[in-house]
């Protein structure tokens, strides 16, 4: 019955062929499967037998280290212990788990520079920063922020973007601290200052969240609200992120409320044209594109506008008729939608037609 038992363990944690020290190898394989630790000898015949080096086996070795100095941890208190538990679930593959533990390591506590090391090692796992190169001393103080969710300097953030080093990752947990942060000052003010909630909810969008900008955008005091340009500016985030999870048609209220209020800022008009082109009106989108650019706005913003739109209908679908719309339009200013076009060969455009957005604008003024 026992050997059955052994054999099963065997089997479970892949060691096969085994022509000696079974006796040994069955203690092991037993401490591992009650959850016990290893001793050093064990692990010193462990890494002399390469019979035992099987996946199964070190990921039971290191989710029990992992645990271990958890728990130790929860005694001590100790920074060193932390980062062990952290390195042990790591190796066992388990990322997320690293992450969450990293995050309560202040990196100056730490006297080992091994430590440290992998500490930064983690950190740089986490926010997909390449090891392969040198940051010199900028970087890490930097991540050390977005894991204790410590605002980021306009220094740090300009660092980032100067070496290219804002990946998604940095980009919304950096997001994610500016929102909690501006939500936080709105709600403990006891005069209201609507101003952070516009700050929030960009954010908010920023990190790829909008149902929280939605959430805190809609109960809106607006017949409190004396100044129009406040207004326009709450309703303009919030119809963005109605347009984020696709609502277009409540976007699309939100952004002529928005144009009521304050007719002569150009955000609300961007917003209008985003989402024609969303719904591929691009002849209307190209109207208030242009009503934007009257009020403010400028080419760069309205390209950086058509890029962000052109990245989401490709990953969804073939863009070829927005490709071909913006090349009719202009093939030098937008040569750079060739790249987004999946099919090699290319169609002919379309001859461009008169919005009817303009048409309707258009006899609006012949009535007056």
């Amino acid at each position: 019955m026992q050997n059955n038992h052994h054999e099963q363990l065997r089997e479970k944690y892949g060691i096969s062929g085994l022509t000696s020290s079974q006796w040994e190898i069955d203690v092991i394989l037993t401490k591992l499967e009650q959850h016990e630790r290893l001793t050093e000898q064990d692990i010193h015949f462990v890494q002399k037998s390469k019979v035992l080096l099987s996946e199964p086996f070190w990921m039971r070795y290191h989710e029990i280290e992992a645990a271990y100095y958890e728990n130790q941890y929860q005694q001590d208190h100790d920074p060193v212990t932390l980062i062990q538990a952290a390195m042990h679930w790591q190796e066992k593959g388990n990322d997320k788990k690293a992450f969450q533990l990293s995050e309560q390591i202040d990196i100056n506590r730490l006297s080992d520079k091994n430590l440290k090391k992998t500490l930064f090692t983690i950190r740089c796992i986490k926010y997909d920063i390449p090891l392969t190169k040198s940051y010199g001393p900028m970087l890490s103080p930097i991540l050390q922020k977005l894991d204790q969710r410590t605002r980021l300097t306009a220094k740090d953030y300009a660092w980032l973007h100067e070496k290219n080093l804002l990946s998604f990752n940095i980009w919304k947990t950096y997001h994610e601290i500016e929102a909690t942060w501006y939500e936080m000052q709105f709600r403990q003010q006891k005069k209201k200052n609507y101003w952070n909630v516009v700050n929030a909810s960009s954010h908010w969008r920023g990190a790829d969240e909008p149902e929280k900008a939605l959430e805190l955008t809609a109960r809106l005091p607006l017949e409190e609200i004396k100044e129009n340009k406040l207004k326009s500016a709450l309703l303009t985030t919030r119809g963005g992120a109605f347009r984020d999870i696709n609502n277009l048609k409540k976007a699309e209220k939100c952004a002529e409320q928005a144009m009521e209020f304050n007719p002569d800022t150009y955000q609300p008009y961007t917003l209008r044209g985003a989402i024609c082109y969303d719904l591929k009106n691009f002849v209307d989108g190209d109207y208030w594109f242009d009503e934007a650019i009257k009020r403010g706005a400028t080419p760069k913003d309205v390209d950086a506008e058509l890029l962000r739109i052109m990245k989401r209908i490709a990953n969804k679908e073939e863009p070829e008729a927005l490709i071909n719309h913006l090349l009719a339009k202009d093939p030098d200013r937008y040569a750079w939608v060739k790249r987004f076009r999946k099919n090699s060969s290319a169609k002919k455009s379309k001859k461009r037609s008169v919005s009817p957005a303009k048409n309707k604008a258009r006899k609006a003024k012949t009535k007056k």
